[in-house]
């Protein structure tokens, strides 16, 4: 009797030896092993992740992955990428555990990959350079029809008038050719230099009729010059308010950059805006600032920094924010330490972590 009870506990226990390895294997993975060495991918993207002098990375970004790192008990190596796609590409092949910069949570990223709880809320803004006319502009400008008019117009009165000095001064002045290709040509000189009050004195006529006409030509040069520069300035001015940026609308057929992959390219070309690209942001910024195009859309936190630091007196922002979203930190599906990040995200944000980091950075409270 004492034997079959104690071949039925023995029984019973080798029957529930596989339940509780499993629910050992869940429990583990439920709660990863303490000291494990995760590799971070990441990006320089300012202000979220920088590099200081030494090398080292700081930043938003970086800051609050340290402190989760420290209080869920890991440690940890960066693997520096240069775009986004790639960080989502390393996170989703599993050549990375997690990554980190300024990732926007979006439908279809969350297709390929998991992300923790949103730390951060964002949206796209609109940058312009802080000039009154980019060279490309001034070449569009005097490219206006108008402008061009005004010009022809002043070139056919000199021309007039060089006909009227050589047919006057062409028997009187033996520096004036009788020929009709080089006396006209000394005739727009003579007019030129006249009607822009510059007069070097090389061409004065003889005659009494030559010097009648020019007392009248310099009087008509004041009217002229005075009438000449207040179209050209009126035209260029009308053209520069025209080529203003000042919100999303204005973006159309606009010479546009931002970054490769980014969620704001996809928010251009949804909008019929198909923009220049760039893959890190120091080079969108560069063409920017050279007069390459004429905006940039990006980020709004990414942008407002540059703005206030490196870009401050060269650029502006316009318009509303607009598309919001929110950055979080990509892992692996079915990631076994979503759950311990989020635990130590919303920890931090309780406990006043955050709002010290965030102040850090932004020089405000969130």
């Amino acid at each position: 009797m004492i034997r079959r009870r104690i071949a039925a506990v023995m029984l019973v226990f080798i029957c529930l030896m596989p339940v509780a390895r499993v629910i050992a294997q869940s429990q583990e993975s439920m709660h990863p092993e303490i000291g494990n060495t995760l590799v971070v991918a990441t990006k320089l993207i300012e202000p979220f992740v920088m590099e200081d002098d030494a090398g080292n990375l700081t930043g938003f970004s970086v800051d609050l992955w340290n402190e989760i790192a420290r209080r869920i008990g890991v440690n940890f190596k960066w693997m520096r990428y240069e775009t986004v796609g790639e960080l989502i590409d390393a996170v989703e092949s599993r050549q990375t555990d997690a990554a980190i910069a300024a990732i926007s949570i979006t439908a279809e990223r969350e297709q390929r990959i998991d992300f923790s709880k949103d730390y951060y809320n964002s949206g796209l803004i609109i940058a312009v350079p802080n000039s009154s006319l980019a060279p490309f502009q001034l070449i569009e400008a005097f490219l206006n029809p108008a402008l061009l008019q005004i010009f022809a117009g002043f070139a056919l009165i000199i021309l007039i008038a060089a006909h009227i000095y050589w047919l006057i001064e062409r028997n009187r002045d033996p520096n004036v050719p009788p020929g009709y290709i080089k006396g006209i040509w000394e005739g727009i000189w003579w007019a030129t230099v006249t009607v822009t009050t510059v007069g070097y004195g090389d061409r004065t006529p003889h005659g009494f009729a030559g010097r009648v006409m020019a007392i009248i030509w310099m009087f008509m040069g004041l009217f002229l010059i005075a009438n000449f520069t207040a179209s050209v300035t009126s035209v260029v001015t009308v053209q520069h308010i025209q080529g203003t940026i000042n919100d999303l609308g204005d973006l159309r057929g606009r010479m546009v950059v931002t970054l490769e992959g980014s969620t704001s390219q996809q928010a251009l070309t949804s909008r019929g805006i198909t923009p220049v690209t760039r893959r890190t942001a120091e080079e969108a910024y560069a063409i920017l600032l050279d007069g390459d195009a004429e905006a940039i859309v990006y980020d709004a936190p990414v942008l407002m920094y540059f703005a206030a630091n490196e870009g401050a007196g060269q650029v502006n922002l316009v318009g509303n924010i607009f598309d919001p979203e929110s950055y979080g930190i990509a892992l692996a599906q079915d990631s076994v330490y979503r759950e311990i990040i989020n635990l130590a995200i919303l920890n931090i944000m309780e406990d006043g972590t955050y709002d010290d980091i965030y102040a850090t950075y932004f020089g405000m409270q969130p």
